[in-house]
């Protein structure tokens, strides 16, 4: 179904229409503030999972627990996952069966069984690295920064190559007009490398 596109600022999620109109999605659970949500995906049903760490000053955190929750098409919100340590990067895999979460602190990654609507089952460790943004490729590899490069891992969690990079990466993203090339976005710049894969199509479900 078609969604109207989603961010993340520095206490809350939003969502802008196309008339430039910003509507708060999220900013509180459970009566305490959020902490700083970081990263999101999309759902084909228009639920959205986003991560909540908090990074910087910490004195003024109304939550305990650094999670990543569900933001539903119904407009309900739920923390799916509570016990991680700080939760950045997240993404879903080419079927919507599973969903990656990368841990900074940990330095990890884990893959979740989606096992239906904004639901987690099984938890299984996927890389031993951790990272601040994650992207998709048409083969189902993911490309995560961490310590100054691009990992490239297979759906497995193999590493298959890593992309030097003039800057600490921050985040990253496949697409273009040929929906080739890398995007990654550093402390100060912006660069790009064509790739000789395209990004993940977009999932339309069963």
């Amino acid at each position: 179904m078609p969604c109207s596109p989603a961010k993340v600022a520095h206490d809350n999620c939003t969502r802008t229409d196309a008339a430039g109109d910003v509507v708060v999605l999220a900013e509180s659970f459970e009566g305490k503030k959020l902490n700083s949500p970081n990263d999101l995906v999309q759902d084909a049903v228009g639920g959205i999972f986003f991560t909540d760490p908090r990074y910087g000053k910490r004195d003024d955190m109304e939550m305990d627990i650094e999670g990543v929750y569900y933001y539903s098409r119904r407009h309900k919100l739920t923390r799916v996952i509570d016990d991680l340590k700080r939760p950045n990067g997240v993404l879903l895999s080419l079927d919507h069966k599973t969903l990656y979460v990368a841990d900074t602190e940990l330095k990890k990654i884990f893959a979740y069984e989606v096992t239906g609507e904004g639901t987690l089952g099984k938890r299984t460790e996927f890389a031993n690295i951790g990272s601040d943004g994650l992207t998709l490729d048409e083969r189902g590899n993911l490309y995560a920064t961490w310590q100054g490069k691009i990992w490239i891992l297979s759906p497995e969690g193999k590493d298959l190559a890593q992309i030097e990079c003039p800057e600490g990466p921050a985040n990253c993203f496949l697409g273009g007009p040929k929906g080739n090339t890398l995007y990654i976005t550093a402390r100060t710049g912006l660069y790009s490398i064509d790739l000789n894969v395209k990004a993940a199509p977009p999932y339309l479900g069963k």
